[in-house]
């Protein structure tokens, strides 16, 4: 096949030397390349057929593969390890140019959660659920018991020690108390696992939230008679402090800050040059692991009950200069690391962005 390709490529070019002469034109391409297309073709299928034989199924082949696929693992990880010691370090000259890393955020301590209030919540959660949905309460207990036979092995603390494989003093000791935090938390995975379950998949969540946020809005701070229809942004703010304050007193996150906005940005807000936003990092929250599995799971709704009350609060008036206001929720991790593998979520962070008219 290649020696008759190249007589063929070697008499083609002779025709064209022969041809100039004769005539001070070139000569068409058209005429050559039914000549010259078919071989290359098959010769280039023939060819990557074989090279490809000799790259997947050939035990060299295999070889150089696996080889490249473990360098190149060796060196991701040695290029990591290099980045942690820089990161400890401050090594490197854009490293020293660059602001101090922030300080790790204040360790607030979690209070005992309220039984009452725990109850109060998943109460809450099943009527605005019954409410938005139109179904019979049986048909959600229902759910939520075929929900907690299914996931209740996975929740369930460890079993208490084998008091014939303890000393005398250990087996002596008090169990430990029930977390009520740990139990609202599974309360919360089953019921919204559920409420995602039976709520069609044409339905849009929006109507159970919007339930849902009024009704722990009222809870949290019930609305004052005679409220104003509007406020200032700084009112605003400080109502949805006042809002998510009973949360760390009653013990279901352990605090909050703030990140208020500065002078320039109040200023170009009020001129309407630009949206308002606000940050608001929640640490310890009781209901962060249903969340997050909850949405791996792909669920459609799940308990970010900061956000909701959030969104409860500021829905009760109009803000001065604002078209709507936009609450979103985003997990992070305060301590800054540039291993991928290390990012723990530890703060729920509610963004509240006041759009401008």
């Amino acid at each position: 096949m290649r020696s008759q390709l190249l007589l063929l490529l070697c008499l083609s070019s002779l025709l064209v030397r022969s041809a100039r002469p004769l005539s001070p034109a070139p000569l068409p391409r058209r005429l050559f390349l039914p000549l010259l297309l078919p071989f290359p073709a098959a010769a280039a299928s023939e060819n990557g057929a074989a090279i490809k034989a000799a790259v997947t199924e050939s035990e060299l082949g295999r070889s150089a593969r696996y080889a490249v696929v473990g360098g190149a693992k060796v060196a991701d990880r040695i290029d990591l390890e290099w980045e942690n010691f820089s990161d400890r370090n401050g090594l490197g000259a854009a490293r020293k140019t660059q602001p101090p890393m922030p300080s790790p955020p204040p360790n607030f301590q979690r209070k005992p959660l309220s039984p009452a209030f725990a109850s109060a919540l998943v109460s809450l959660c099943d009527a605005a659920f019954l409410s938005a949905s139109s179904l019979p309460a049986a048909s959600l207990l229902s759910a939520v018991s075929a929900v907690e036979s299914l996931v209740t092995p996975s929740f369930a603390p460890p079993p208490p020690p084998d008091p014939s494989r303890t000393s005398l003093f250990a087996a002596r000791a008090p169990p430990p108390p029930p977390d009520e935090a740990a139990e609202l938390d599974y309360r919360l995975y089953c019921r919204f696992r559920a409420y995602s379950e039976l709520l069609p998949k044409s339905s849009s969540p929006r109507e159970f939230e919007r339930l849902l946020s009024s009704a722990l809005a009222d809870y949290l701070l019930p609305p004052p008679a005679g409220a104003p229809a509007s406020l200032p942004v700084a009112g605003a703010i400080s109502q949805l402090c006042a809002c998510l304050s009973p949360l760390a007193s009653l013990g279901f996150i352990s605090g909050f800050e703030l990140a208020p906005p500065t002078a320039d940005d109040l200023e170009d807000y009020a001129d309407g040059i630009s949206n308002l936003s606000l940050s608001l990092a929640v640490s310890g929250d009781a209901s962060l692991r249903s969340q997050i599995l909850l949405q791996e799971a792909g669920c459609r709704l799940y308990p970010s009950l900061a956000r909701l009350a959030a969104q409860g609060v500021l829905a009760r008036f109009k803000v001065d200069g604002c078209e709507r206001v936009e609450v979103l929720d985003y997990y992070l991790d305060p301590l800054y690391n540039s291993d991928p593998r290390r990012f723990e979520v530890k703060q729920v962070l509610v963004d509240v962005t006041f759009v401008a008219r």
